[in-house]
């Protein structure tokens, strides 16, 4: 038997007729700040439950299932979920700092607000999520599918994005200073004010892709080697006109190489 209790007060919050975590079947289950910390919950059924500002630091869920599942102002630092199902579940304001989420399905998962620095998201499936405001700051969305999400405002400043898809996605004013777009995929994008200042885009993909009043644009590394399928709107703010020139030039010479699909 197991006692599941509150992380400050000591409440006994949830019992669990069970000698170990991983497995265990917590669907439903009302966890508002339960300590839950440095604990092993591998294919643990979470679905549907309420973990809004638990503690979950250094935790590992890998293969869990937790569709629709709140995590509201919870601090899951350190944690780690390979494999696991968030389809659906909600983490406004979470703490998602050095966690790893390799692999995870999470179908229109709301990470808004959220700080996930240096977080990994490799091959994460990600598609109609909202990650708006959140704070990514090198994290690693290597070969990630973030179709259809809304990316507002969030921060990406030095995060790998190699290979992502961005397919549809709206990164209008989202941080993009020195991260690494290389062979991303921003077919039908809009990102409407983002900064691009030191950006790789080394075989990025665009096509009707929206970069109105972007800034560092020209600054950005990889221009010439661009995959075009479709023509863009363009209409950049460089800093000064010395680098107009080079990067009109570099756009220019990769758009005139349009391919077809």
């Amino acid at each position: 038997m197991i006692q599941i209790r509150h992380r400050t007060t000591g409440a006994s919050l949830w019992q669990l007729d069970a000698s170990a975590f991983a497995g265990a079947d917590l669907r439903g289950a009302v966890l508002g700040n339960a300590e839950l910390a440095d604990l092993v919950l591998d294919d643990a059924d979470l679905r549907d439950a309420d973990l809004g500002g638990a503690d979950l630091h250094g935790s590992r869920f890998d293969r869990a299932r937790l569709r629709q599942a709140s995590f509201v102002g919870c601090d899951a630092t350190g944690t780690r979920w390979h494999d696991a199902d968030l389809s659906a579940s909600v983490w406004l304001a979470a703490d998602l700092t050095n966690a790893d989420l390799h692999g995870v399905t999470a179908l229109r998962v709301v990470l808004q607000s959220v700080t996930a620095v240096r977080a990994r998201f490799t091959d994460a499936r990600m598609l109609a999520a909202d990650l708006s405001r959140g704070r990514f700051d090198g994290a690693n969305f290597a070969g990630a599918d973030l179709t259809a999400t809304d990316l507002t405002g969030a921060r990406f400043v030095g995060a790998s994005l190699r290979g992502a898809s961005f397919v549809g996605a709206r990164l209008d004013r989202a941080d993009l200073r020195g991260a690494d777009l290389s062979d991303a995929d921003l077919s039908r994008a809009s990102l409407h004010g983002a900064r691009l200042d030191e950006a790789r885009l080394t075989r990025a993909i665009f096509a009707d892709t929206v970069l109105a009043g972007c800034h560092g644009l020209a600054t950005a590394g990889g221009l010439e080697e661009t995959i075009h399928y479709a023509p863009s709107a363009i209409d950049a703010e460089p800093a000064d006109p010395a680098p107009t020139t080079a990067w009109r030039a570099a756009w220019a010479a990769a758009t005139g190489r349009t391919l077809a699909r």
